[in-house]
C-alpha cells in the first residue's frame, strides 16, 4: 500500500494550573487532545498528556518540548528543539479484528527548529523536526496559532493549527505493509 505526504488540521487543549509563573519558575499541569483517527472502529480518540512549563533566556521546556533559544527580541523567537511526540497505534484499543492483526506504533521523540511570533492578539508557531529515534524517520512542519487566556491561576491555551508529514512518517502511523495486509486482510 502506499501513502502519500497528508495535511492534517488538528486542534488542541492545554490547560495548564499554576501559580502565576515568572522567568526560572516551573508550573505543570495536563493537556487534553482530540485526534481523529484515520483508523475505522479505533476507539483511542481523546489523549491526556502531562505538561510542564520553565523558561529562562536561553533555555525552555514547554509542554512537551525542550529548546534552546538561538536568538530573541521583543516579538521572534528561534529555537532549537527536542520534542517528545505522543503518536501512538495500540492494535488492542480496537474492537475491530482486521485492526488488532496490525503493529503496534509506538511513541518516539524529535529534533528541529521553531520560530515563534508573539503578539497581543497570540502567538503563531512555525516549526519543523525530524525522528531521531528510528521510529518513523519522517519529519514533521507545523504552523499553528495559540492565546494563552489566564483566569487567576489557570490558563486555558487553545490553539488551532495545520501540521505536514513527511511519506515515511505517514507510512509508518497510517499505512500498512504487505506482511501487515497479509494477516488483517486490509
Amino acid at each position: 500500500m502506499i501513502v502519500r505526504a497528508c495535511t492534517c488540521v488538528g486542534i488542541s487543549l492545554a490547560v495548564l494550573i499554576s501559580a502565576n509563573a515568572s522567568a526560572n519558575e516551573l508550573s505543570v499541569g495536563l493537556g487534553g487532545i482530540y485526534h481523529i483517527s484515520p483508523y475505522a472502529d479505533y476507539t483511542k480518540d481523546f489523549s491526556t498528556i502531562p505538561f510542564a512549563h520553565y523558561e529562562n533566556d536561553k533555555i525552555y521546556f514547554r509542554e512537551t518540548s525542550l529548546g534552546y533559544i538561538i536568538y530573541h527580541d521583543d516579538k521572534n523567537e528561534f529555537s532549537a528543539t527536542l520534542s517528545y511526540l505522543p503518536y501512538e497505534f495500540k492494535p488492542s484499543d480496537s474492537d475491530k479484528k482486521s485492526l488488532q492483526q496490525l503493529d503496534k506504533r509506538e511513541t518516539t521523540a524529535l529534533a528541529g527548529m521553531s520560530y515563534y511570533r508573539h503578539e497581543k492578539w497570540g502567538t503563531v508557531k512555525l516549526s519543523f523536526s525530524g525522528d531521531i529515534l528510528d521510529k518513523s524517520n519522517g519529519f514533521i512542519g507545523e504552523a499553528s496559532w495559540m492565546h494563552a487566556i489566564k483566569m487567576g491561576k489557570l490558563s486555558i491555551i487553545p490553539s488551532a493549527g495545520i501540521t505536514w508529514y513527511s511519506n515515511s512518517f505517514t507510512q509508518y502511523y497510517y499505512g500498512i505493509s504487505d506482511h501487515e495486509s497479509h494477516n488483517s486482510g486490509l
